[in-house]
């Protein structure tokens, strides 16, 4: 193992404080037990002797710790543990030294037990009599994780830092603290040292020399676990719905999970892999139904031991037969961090601030013995319940009650019966929930946004005849309805007209390469009006080429790029399909404003010239330019899990019991967690049954528009600064995207060879149908399909081959043939009826893909 030189070197005023303690340490010491002797006795007429003797230890254990040389001091920790030997049933708690807030993270050794908590510090406790033996203390934060490897132990913390332990003598031999963001997770082998958290990737140290030696980017969100196989692959779970498998050695992501919730843990079972999210555990690479209730789970032999939150109890099924085979109720909360200790028959657990077990022998549950199973009734209608959890997605608890309830019944029907008779039962709308309402003058939140003053174009017309202006205002609702190429020929027309003869002389730009984007700005910064409808004329310094066309395409390639980088803190990659969205934290550059006016008029130069940009962003930021209503769905495209979470929040019953939520969002600004209030005094207010409603609709509009407010407002500004607002409305978003960002050139053939299908498609022809109606699309069409599938109109660089996830069809049997097609985008699925002709199927999407949308804010 590798130690820094600060492992070995000590602070300045450790050699006083030493000198202090050597001198005076046990007198302080006699008048603290001195002080807690009198507070014992005073107590001792209330019976509470073993709450003061764990005060008093914890108190000299703070104290000893401010010194190495009072280790000798420790030795008074062996007190009697006749408290802890007058439980005499199964579930005993670890109360001896316990921490005084949550645990985070527990590991059982042979003879030891770990713990980490929020209280930052971490213990080790005898496994067979729970008796603290050492405090290990250095972290200044919360110490998220720890990990045992040949006999170090690894801790991280929201301090930022790494801490390398050697349990030989519970002293740090060196720390990490070169890290950008809170770590969340670590795990270790003899060659690398990984940790991940809030900033999205996954940090590699080499163990031997304590360099870090590579970043691994991918993810979007938060990584809550790491999960090392075989010293060779790497498993990363993040809060963005993905788990990603990296080559270790390599340092690529060789695959990519894209999941309904996010997962918290994975273990390997043969070469199955099982995650547990809120209310299941789901297996990756085998099409099993998921263990439905369990939060947290280990795997022993060949069972898995499960904690069930909603029923408060253990459960240990088979994985082979996948039957349950027995449960134990146990009065606690929760139970996280399970760990079967084999030696001693125990299930160790920890519920809040304390560690338990059980006693539990699986010997009695060995495979060749004959064990009732207990029964499991959804298993028997598995395609029932992937209908209502893929197709509805609808809470997995819920469809298991529904057909625990319902099986006589269902037993007996069909299944469209099936589905019919749950839906028509519990009354289950899923299409239209209800609608949110936005508490503006003309119940458009955008509009608000985009009437600013400087920009009214209505009362600055940019040519001398104003009729022409005032004509493109009266034809605007008609030219909606019109097609993209239609749309495309009068809206050039209308802004060639709004040149004269004196706009002809051209801007000329020096740019240096090497500071594109800070030229571009303070350049973009003096031009304005009708100085952006010059033609303009690029020169990067120190080159000689002459612009006639390709050094300005390069130009905005260029800048596309470079404003896009996360390193700007300027816009977020959404996820999946390579979208970007307004970063709420951007005032941590300091002109982040200024840069989003320059993102708005180049947008509008680069449209006004017909250049394209490859700024692909969500579909709300488009929605905002052309002035349409933001809806509820729309969060799908910037926060694909938050909007699934709010979903199934809607279907959850006594919310206030189990989420423990207020009217308070958490807004990560680089590491520090902002809190921001919903409505006035929201920290006091929970969310129940009769506001959820209300929670969800503050928050999207937070999460949607008000977190990101003052850019959005800039970036319009720069915009309609260009081009009229009045033009630009005619279009819907997919097609500005189009008109912004160019098509790709669309192999039909690649794209059937590489789409995936729903096991209730086993008739061909309707997938035969299917791409005999995309051979009619041109091209253009072909792009507003996938924009409408994926949320982009660009595909990878290897096509539809590198889509992840696939592209997939999906049928929707019970639909009326009347009802349009439904995309996931964030699963880059499709659904829909089963249309009886091609020609039926072509009106139907065609409408589907230019479809305005309803007004508001809509949830589906």
């Amino acid at each position: 193992m590798g130690q820094s030189p600060s492992a070995s070197g000590r602070d300045e005023n450790q050699n006083d404080i030493d000198s202090f303690w050597s001198n005076n340490g046990e007198e302080v010491i006699q008048k603290k037990k001195n002080f807690f002797s009198r507070f014992n006795s005073t107590s001792n007429s209330n019976s509470r002797n073993d709450q003061h003797s764990d005060s008093y230890w914890s108190a000299n254990e703070t104290e000893a710790s401010t010194s190495s040389s009072l280790s000798k001091l420790r030795t008074r920790k062996n007190r009697a543990s006749s408290t802890f030997n007058k439980v005499n049933y199964n579930i005993k708690d670890f109360k001896k030294f316990k921490h005084f807030d949550r645990i985070t993270s527990l590991i059982v050794n042979e003879n030891k037990i770990y713990t980490s908590s929020i209280d930052g510090t971490i213990c080790c406790w005898n496994k067979n009599t729970g008796e603290c033996l050492n405090v290990l203390q250095g972290h200044c934060h919360i110490v998220t994780c720890i990990y045992l490897h040949n006999n170090f132990l690894y801790s991280t913390s929201y301090d930022r830092s790494i801490k390398c332990w050697d349990l030989n003598t519970n002293e740090c031999i060196y720390t990490l603290k070169d890290n950008d963001n809170w770590i969340n997770t670590i795990t270790v082998n003899d060659e690398y040292v990984c940790i991940a958290g809030y900033d999205c990737n996954i940090t590699i140290y080499d163990n031997q020399t304590n360099k870090k030696i590579a970043k691994l980017h991918g993810h979007t969100k938060k990584i809550e676990y790491l999960y090392l196989d075989n010293d060779t692959l790497l498993y990363s779970l993040s809060s963005d719905n993905t788990i990603r498998c990296w080559d270790i050695h390599s340092l690529e992501c060789i695959k990519t999970y894209t999941l309904l919730d996010s997962s918290y843990f994975i273990q390997k079972y043969d070469n199955l892999l099982f995650v547990s999210q809120l209310q299941q555990v789901v297996c990756l690479n085998k099409d099993f139904l998921p263990f439905v209730g369990i939060s947290n789970f280990t795997i022993v032999d060949d069972f898995m031991i499960g904690w069930n939150k909603e029923k408060q109890q253990f459960e240990i099924y088979n994985i082979l037969n996948r039957q349950l085979i027995y449960t134990k109720k146990e009065n606690i909360l929760n139970a996280n961090h399970l760990h079967y200790d084999s030696q001693s028959n125990k299930l160790f657990y920890v519920s809040g601030v304390t560690v338990k077990y059980l006693s539990l022998n699986l010997s009695q549950f060995e495979k060749n013995q004959n064990v009732e199973n207990l029964n499991v009734i959804y298993l028997k209608y598995k395609e029932l319940f992937n209908y209502f959890e893929h197709v509805l997605f609808y809470p997995t608890n819920k469809i298991v009650n529904f057909i625990e309830t319902l099986d006589n019944e269902l037993a007996r029907l069909t299944f469209d019966e099936q589905v019919k008779l749950i839906v028509d039962k519990y009354h289950i709308n899923y299409k239209i929930n209800f609608t949110i309402t936005i508490d503006t003058p003309s119940n458009t939140l955008v509009e608000d946004l985009s009437n600013l003053p400087i920009i009214d174009n209505s009362q600055q017309p940019l040519i001398n005849d104003n009729n022409i202006v005032t004509k493109s205002v009266d034809d605007t609702m008609e030219m909606k309805r019109e097609d993209f190429e239609v749309k495309c020929s009068y809206f050039y027309k209308q802004l060639n007209q709004l040149k004269d003869n004196e706009v002809l002389q051209p801007t000329v730009l020096l740019v240096r390469r090497e500071e594109l984007v800070f030229d571009a700005c303070k350049h973009f910064s003096i031009l304005k009006g009708k100085d952006l409808m010059k033609p303009m004329y690029i020169f990067f310094a120190g080159e000689q080429a002459l612009d006639i066309g390709g050094v300005t395409r390069e130009f905005y390639h260029l800048l596309s790029n470079q404003i896009l980088n996360v390193n700007n803190a300027l816009f977020l990659n959404t996820g999946i399909n390579n979208t970007y969205h307004i970063n709420p934290s951007s005032m941590i550059n300091n002109d982040h404003l200024q840069y989003f006016t320059f993102i708005g008029k180049l947008i509008g130069k680069a449209i006004f010239d017909m250049q394209i940009m490859d700024l692909h962003f969500t579909r709300v930021i488009f929605k905002c330019i052309i002035g349409k209503p933001i809806q509820f769905e729309d969060l799908e495209y910037v926060d694909p899990s938050m909007y699934y979470s709010l979903l199934k929040l809607l279907n959850i019953e006594n919310v206030e019991q189990l989420m423990e939520m207020n009217f308070t969002v958490e807004l990560n600004d680089f590491g520090f967690n902002n809190c921001v209030e919903l409505l006035p005094n929201g920290n006091d207010i929970l969310v129940n049954d009769e506001n959820k409603y209300q929670y969800v609709e503050l928050y999207a509009k937070w999460k949607l528009i008000e977190s990101i407010k003052l850019q959005l407002e800039k970036l319009l500004e720069g915009i309609y600064e260009v081009i009229p607002k009045h033009l630009l409305s005619i279009f819907t978003e997919n097609e500005l995207e189009l008109l912004l960002c160019g098509s790709n050139e669309i192999n039909i053939k690649e794209w059937k060879e590489y789409t995936e299908y729903d096991s209730l498609l086993v008739d061909n022809s309707f997938i035969d149908m299917f791409f005999e109606m995309l051979e009619d699309f041109n091209q253009i069409q072909l792009s507003l399909l996938l924009q409408f599938v994926t949320g982009t109109s660009c595909l990878p660089n290897d096509g539809f081959s590198a889509l992840n996830p696939p592209f997939t069809i999906c049928a929707l049997r019970n639909e009326d043939i009347n009802f349009l097609p439904v995309a996931h985008t964030c699963f880059n699925r499709i659904d829909m009826p089963l249309y009886t002709s091609k020609e039926m199927m072509k009106e139907r999407f065609l409408k589907a893909i230019s479809y305005n949308g309803a007004q508001g804010f809509n949830i589906y």
